[in-house]
Order: structure tokens, then sequence, then C-alpha cells
């Protein structure tokens, strides 16, 4: 009976062992769950600003697609472009600031998040410039506007995407 009492010892160390190693597993896979949940976090107040503001914009590009297919004159037509402008800009910098958290997010790869807002509001203006030329048709100054409305849609479009890519990341 002598020789095996090692038995136990060995045993119970064993299972301090064990109780060890699943205690460090356990405790890593709990932070791991935390840091997740924090960056799951802030991707959802990140994506529920952005989603506000990618409504508003969305609301001003269906806007300028009705005036594009509507009739009138190209005066009324550039009055009303004009004030449709003027209804855009503060969404614009309100998309441009949601960006710029997008950009300083944990979640988020990459500081580019406005580089698409910036290059399709330029495409947006430039084409919007060509309204007010004076030789202008009725049929040209329409497909002017559509083909404006089309530059934000992109942009729209191009947040939408990155967010989906970046929560397939997440999860």
């Amino acid at each position: 009976m002598a020789d095996h009492q090692w038995v136990p010892w060995v045993l119970s160390g064993a299972s301090l062992i064990w109780n060890l190693v699943n205690s460090i597993v356990t405790s890593r896979i709990q932070s791991k769950n935390k840091r997740l949940d924090r960056t799951v976090e802030e991707f959802r107040r990140v994506r529920n600003d952005l989603d506000s503001v990618l409504a508003d914009f969305s609301e001003q590009c269906d806007q300028l697609r009705i005036l594009a297919s509507g009739g009138g004159n190209i005066s009324g037509l550039r009055a009303q472009v004009k004030a449709q402008q003027d209804e855009i800009l503060p969404i614009y910098f309100k998309f441009g600031n949601a960006l710029k958290r997008a950009n300083g997010s944990a979640f988020a790869s990459g500081e580019d998040w406005e580089k698409p807002l910036d290059e399709a509001w330029d495409r947006f203006n430039e084409k919007l410039n060509g309204l007010y030329k004076p030789s202008i048709t009725k049929v040209q100054a329409h497909e002017i506007v559509l083909q404006a409305s089309r530059h934000l849609a992109d942009v729209i479009e191009t947040v939408r995407n990155r967010l989906d890519v970046e929560m397939t990341k997440l999860f």
C-alpha cells in the first residue's frame, strides 16, 4: 500500500495544474469578449450616426432626382437646385463629421472614411456648375441634375458597403 501513496499527490497536482490552465484560458476569453463588446458598442454608435446622416443625404439625393425628372424652365430648375444645394450643405457637414468619427474609431480600418465624400462632393459641385452655362438646353439641364444626384448616391452606397464590410469583420 505504501507504494501507491504518491498517486493522490500526483492527481492533486494534476488537478491544480488543470485549474490553473483553465483559469488562464477563461481569463483570456473573458478579456477578448470584453474588448469585442466595447468594439461592437463603438461600432453601433458610429454606425447609428452614419446611418442617420446617410438617410438625410439619401433624401436630398432623391429630391434632386425628382427635380431632374420634373418639368419647368431652366431658370426655375436652377432656382430649385440652388435651394436644394442650400439644404444639402448642412447635411454634407454632418456627414463629414460622422465620417471623421469613423476615422478615429477603434473598429474602423483605415483613416480615409472622408475621402469618398470629398471626392463625390467635388464631382457633384463640378457637375452642377454646368447647370449655369448660358447655352444649356432643358434636356441637358435635367441630365446634369440627374448625374449630380448619382455622385451623391455613389458616396452613400460606398459608405454603406464599407460599413457592412466592417461589421462582417467584427463577427
